[in-house]
């Protein structure tokens, strides 16, 4: 028998922005797996919105990185989310991994790990596949239609990998037993290669102390925190790596950082280059909201930023908990005087020691570890289907 087949339907680009999916794909291809690697599906409308992916719409959408990872860009017909359509596109979606399978020579999957909220559907093309919720989130929308699709995905679930403890108790209200709490990780190494480049050169411009924030500009963020906490102490520059979500455009048009001239957004940056503007910073900091979707996440830029030895200063979620040795929590009652003095505390958190406990913590939670857990978690799976089999 060959390696077990992994079909794996998130809810992100591969060459976008990395996030725990990327991370976790590529690696279990390493580990004993084949892993068909689902993009966020699009449809033929899809070029205008995402113009980069206009060849692969119009070309080969199967592309094979490897003996045992393979990428591929499902289509849709829209609106793929209109009741409506969701059976259409769910059989579309079947027919299109029934094609790549055929093309990679694979067999049926053994496993569907699901990330994308329909891709529960494909459960009824691969009825002998165990199906696996992968919860990296709450439903960001609470609309019927996401908490409806929510609910079909754990109840058609055998199993959840969860990446926080709000969501291995929403898996275990849904029935589903096998359970694995799989945290953030870190990619050490890419980390590591950027900073020994030197700090960006945008940041030269910007003085310092510098308190970074490495992530998407969303509701997410709490604007009258920031606002604040930048009114506090305007000698201090934050700066934000990222930039308007496509989702929240109205965002830019009503410059929620209110024009602070020490907040600095300087875009969207590659992911080798993180590692730069980590090292330029002197400290960073999470801003986050307590609402139910940020309570329910574990923020994937806070084990970037223990791995360049910064100080952290971010909610206390319960994801977060753990870090408690290396991140300073806030609690949910904290006011912005709270958090100026903590940023004021980890900006004098400079010492060599407690830098190198931040790596070294990192280091020992890396995404290398984190899918020899999930390989196993898989693997434990399918020798109990075999069991129940025989």
């Amino acid at each position: 028998m060959g390696e077990p087949v992994v079909v794996f339907a998130t809810n992100v680009l591969w060459d976008g922005i990395w996030y725990g999916a990327q991370h976790l794909g590529s690696r279990l291809a390493h580990r004993g797996f084949r892993v068909l690697f689902l993009e966020l599906p699009m449809t033929v409308a899809s070029p205008l919105r995402h113009p980069v992916r206009a060849r692969e719409l119009l070309g080969r959408r199967l592309r094979e990185l490897g003996p045992t990872l393979a990428v591929d860009l499902p289509l849709g017909l829209p609106p793929q989310e209109h009741p409506r359509m969701r059976g259409v596109n769910a059989r579309l979606l079947a027919r299109r991994v029934r094609h790549d399978l055929r093309r990679l020579a694979w067999p049926d999957p053994d496993f569907l790990l699901i990330r994308h909220r329909l891709g529960w559907r494909l459960a009824a093309g691969f009825p002998t596949a165990r199906v696996v919720a992968n919860l990296s989130d709450a439903v960001y929308f609470a609309d019927d239609d996401g908490r409806d699709e929510r609910a079909s995905l754990l109840a058609s679930a055998e199993a959840a990998v969860c990446v926080s403890p709000p969501l291995v108790a929403e898996a275990a209200e849904a029935g589903i037993r096998d359970r694995l709490l799989l945290p953030q990780g870190v990619d050490f190494a890419t980390i590591d290669r950027a900073a020994a480049r030197g700090p960006a050169p945008d940041l030269a411009g910007v003085g310092q102390p510098r308190i970074g924030f490495v992530g998407h500009v969303t509701p997410r963020i709490d604007f009258d925190l920031v606002e604040e906490v930048a009114s506090a102490r305007p000698a201090w520059q934050f700066v934000v790596v990222g930039d308007v979500h496509p989702l929240f455009e109205e965002l830019r048009r009503h410059d929620p950082f209110r024009g602070r001239v020490n907040v600095h957004v300087l875009g969207l940056r590659d992911r080798a280059d993180v590692g730069r503007y980590l090292a330029g910073f002197d400290a960073a900091w999470v801003p986050y909201t307590w609402s139910e979707f940020n309570v329910a996440s574990n923020p994937l830029k806070i084990m970037d930023c223990l791995a360049a030895g910064l100080p952290v200063v971010a909610p206390a979620f319960p994801a977060l908990v753990d870090n408690a040795a290396d991140t300073a929590l806030m609690p949910e009652t904290a006011k912005a005087p709270d958090w100026v003095d903590a940023l004021e505390r980890a900006l004098g958190d400079s010492a060599d020691e407690a830098r190198a406990a931040r790596r070294a913590f990192a280091a020992a939670n890396s995404w290398e570890s984190r899918a020899d857990r999930l390989a196993s978690f898989l693997q434990d799976l399918g020798r109990s289907a075999a069991q129940d089999a025989g």
